[in-house]
């Protein structure tokens, strides 16, 4: 979720860059703003504007381009730890807190959600992660630091007392007393970046203590593990971790605001619970409960968030279907489902012509068997497609093709009624 200023000061990001053509959807999508890598913001921030570019490529969100991390199955990405500053004094409970959601996170309903993001070759992210290992850093750079001091941080571990890994995250955790002078606390919690580090296109990331600004960048003051800032911290990570996966580099999927799957879902954090110890909660990882936020699913009918997905098989398609005219500006359709279907809705799409429709003009639900077409123009041809969608997918009818009925012709006046005068 931050970028744009690294990338004009080094110049050698976006060197895995992936073929384009993720899940058939088109990347030539300049008017879209990019982002900047810090969309994740305080709760002071409002969020960034609603779409002003052309339409999604996918469900609220698009691809551009550029690589996905995760997508070969055995090979999970990493998450390493750098805790920077005097952890055992200010905050002694957020290690054991955020190593219990680093080492439970893949293969969870939570992380399931990366999965309806794909590379430029289709191939989906893999429910799959790992812990990686940490280290401490006490105060190298001081207690005041900039968006490249960040990554000096990690030049100075990654390939030293950790592994250099191009498929991994390496998280820079400041305690309480360290600031980010670029906008910690009054912008953004956190934020992602990539950068060429010790020779290889690294993936890295800061996230701040919110005790040092609690009402800004955690929920609730005591979370379910504690009065400390760790649980606060791992919505943060949790957070970046989605965004740095689907989009590593900041050239591959976000909308046209600039919004990261998780910028979209930012501080909603769907049903709760109470934890043990009275805090709001909505996740189990390993033995912890968590508040993580929500993650933006990118699939059928339009994207949502949500905190969990489940994969389901994408439904069969509806029969071609029939139609009917029924006057000068009336259409209905008919069509039939397969035995054992499992849509969530079917999309009515429609387009003037002998053409290929590509535009929803109506949804119904699960169990209709039938749509009535109105306001059409006398005379005309319209073409139809119904859509059959779920979670996993959606599946096309055949066409159909109709023409309204054309209006009569006028009734002849009587004869005239002739008055001499």
């Amino acid at each position: 979720m931050r970028k744009a200023v690294l990338l004009c000061s080094l110049g050698l990001i976006g060197l895995l860059a992936a073929p384009l053509g993720a899940q058939g959807q088109g990347q030539n999508r300049s008017e879209d703003v990019r982002p900047d890598g810090k969309g994740d913001r305080t709760r002071y921030v409002p969020p960034r504007g609603g779409n002003v570019g052309a339409a999604p490529t996918g469900y609220g969100i698009s691809y551009h381009g550029g690589a996905v991390l995760d997508t070969v199955s055995g090979s999970p990405t990493k998450l390493y730890f750098i805790w920077y500053g005097n952890w055992s004094g200010l905050d002694s409970t957020a290690a054991g807190i955020l190593n219990n959601f680093a080492a439970n996170i893949g293969a969870s309903p939570y992380f399931n959600i990366n999965t309806t993001y794909a590379n430029g070759s289709s191939a989906p992210v893999v429910n799959q992660a790992a812990f990686g290992g940490s280290v401490t850093d006490n105060y190298s750079l001081g207690t005041s630091l900039s968006d490249s001091d960040i990554q000096t941080i990690v030049a100075a571990h990654a390939g030293h007392d950790l592994p250099l890994d191009t498929n991994a995250i390496y998280f820079v955790l400041t305690t309480p007393d360290v600031g980010e002078v670029t906008g910690f606390c009054s912008r953004y919690c956190g934020w992602h970046t990539s950068g060429f580090v010790n020779g290889a296109d690294i993936k890295y990331s800061f996230v701040g203590d919110p005790l040092a600004c609690p009402g800004a960048c955690e929920w609730q003051s005591v979370g379910p593990n504690g009065s400390g800032g760790g649980d606060g911290m791992a919505s943060v990570v949790a957070h970046e971790f989605e965004e740095a996966v689907s989009d590593p580099d900041l050239n591959a999927w976000y909308d046209s605001a600039g919004n990261e799957n998780a910028d979209k879902c930012a501080w909603t954090f769907g049903a709760t619970y109470n934890a043990s110890n009275g805090a709001l909660a909505n996740m189990k990882l390993g033995a912890l409960d968590y508040l993580i936020q929500q993650n933006w699913v990118n699939a059928p009918p339009s994207g949502f968030c949500a905190l969990s997905y489940a994969s389901v098989p994408p439904p069969p398609a509806p029969s071609t279907p029939s139609l009917s005219v029924i006057s000068t500006s009336e259409i209905d359709l008919s069509w039939t489902e397969p035995a054992g279907s499992n849509q969530t809705g079917f999309n009515i799409l429609r387009c003037q012509g002998t053409c290929t429709p590509t535009v929803t003009v109506a949804q119904v639900g699960a169990t209709a068997t039938g749509y009535h077409d109105t306001s059409l123009a006398a005379a005309t041809t319209y073409t139809y497609i119904v859509q059959a969608y779920n979670s996993g997918g959606s599946a096309n009818s055949g066409t159909a093709s109709a023409a309204t009925l054309t209006p009569p012709p006028p009734t002849a006046p009587g004869a005239p009624t002739l008055t001499v005068v």
